[in-house]
């Protein structure tokens, strides 16, 4: 073979090698342009994620100053040791409260929208008297041999008084803002506890805890009395009949309404938007507040007295202030350029 035919084949093996350094070198900065993308978008999905937890950072802050301050409108700046910051702002919505909070870490942004409903409690226990009425206020004259109630405390009544003249109560006309119960599905939701019928409930004599029945609950007879300690949310009304008693420390939130014919011996707050009405002989007695939406009636020789504790004891548990998420959701993300 001729010098020619080794050149040549020099000259297509040298072509051959800077084909293929030429492919390495191409591939080597294909690899170099992929680490390099996904090292940055590594490193933006952190600050994005870190973002997004201190936008929900955030919310759970409102959230702690709402259970501490029912009536907090303020808005919320933070600056977190680690780097990266967080901005609160809040506004009513009707019974609502909407809440946006943006987190911010390293020029990457994530915002979160909430809207919560707070429930406060502790207007249950603040109030002056220890019968706050929203409708009118009657005490029905006795039966032969029977007395009449003893109401120790005061009463809290805008609306029409009807009183027997042998009565002494101090009535107190001024205007107050009745507290609003929450739905029982809400308190369902939050506060978890037992779910009974209005059968399951009638003759527990040690309930404690949280208890949410739905429908109307009957207590006719001896055998349904209920006693114990114990939060009872009753979508219905509550009926306590005369051979039947309620003994215990309760909270008892109605929605229909209350009435109370039976021995009661309750230490606590009783709370209706409805109507209130009580019977009581011999040592019946209510310790504590009632709250009726829709009036109080009396009759027979109940004794309705202050609580001589501490008040927030009256709610056995039940949360000073509740404050709820009726939904959140993400806010479109924004990247700033730092």
């Amino acid at each position: 073979m001729g010098m020619g035919g080794r050149d040549g084949e020099r000259g297509s093996a040298l072509i051959f090698t800077l084909l293929v350094l030429m492919t390495l070198t191409l591939l080597a900065a294909a690899l170099l342009t992929m680490a390099q993308y996904e090292t940055r978008m590594a490193f933006y999905q952190y600050r994005e994620t870190a973002a997004f937890y201190l936008a929900e950072a955030g919310l759970q802050k409102m959230s702690a100053h709402l259970s501490a301050d029912p009536y907090h409108r303020e808005d919320i700046s933070i600056s977190w040791d680690g780097g990266g910051k967080t901005e609160v702002n809040i506004e009513e919505e009707g019974n609502y409260l909407r809440v946006f909070s943006r987190g911010e870490k390293e020029g990457v942004q994530r915002s979160l929208v909430a809207l919560l409903e707070v429930v406060d409690h502790t207007a249950f226990v603040d109030a002056g008297g220890t019968i706050m009425c929203a409708g009118d206020f009657n005490i029905i004259p006795p039966d032969a041999g029977n007395g009449f109630p003893r109401i120790e405390g005061g009463v809290l009544c805008p609306g029409e008084v009807n009183i027997p003249e042998q009565v002494d109560i101090p009535i107190d006309p001024r205007e107050f803002t009745f507290p609003e119960m929450a739905d029982p599905e809400l308190y369902r939701q939050e506060l978890k506890g037992q779910v009974l019928t209005p059968e399951e409930l009638a003759g527990r004599g040690e309930l404690s805890g949280f208890i949410h029945v739905d429908g109307d609950v009957e207590l006719l007879d001896r055998g349904d009395s209920i006693a114990g300690s114990a939060v009872l949310i009753i979508a219905g009304q509550l009926i306590v009949r005369e051979s039947a008693a309620l003994e215990g420390d309760f909270v008892i939130l109605a929605t229909g309404g209350i009435d109370l014919i039976g021995t009661t011996r309750v230490k606590g707050l009783l709370y209706t938007p409805g109507v209130f009405s009580c019977s009581g002989v011999g040592d019946g007695y209510i310790m504590g507040k009632i709250w009726a939406g829709g009036g109080v009636n009396l009759q027979g020789e109940i004794t309705i007295k202050e609580y001589a504790g501490d008040k927030k004891d009256l709610l056995l548990g039940l949360p000073p202030t509740l404050v709820a998420e009726k939904m959140w959701y993400r806010h479109k993300r924004s990247f700033i350029v730092p």
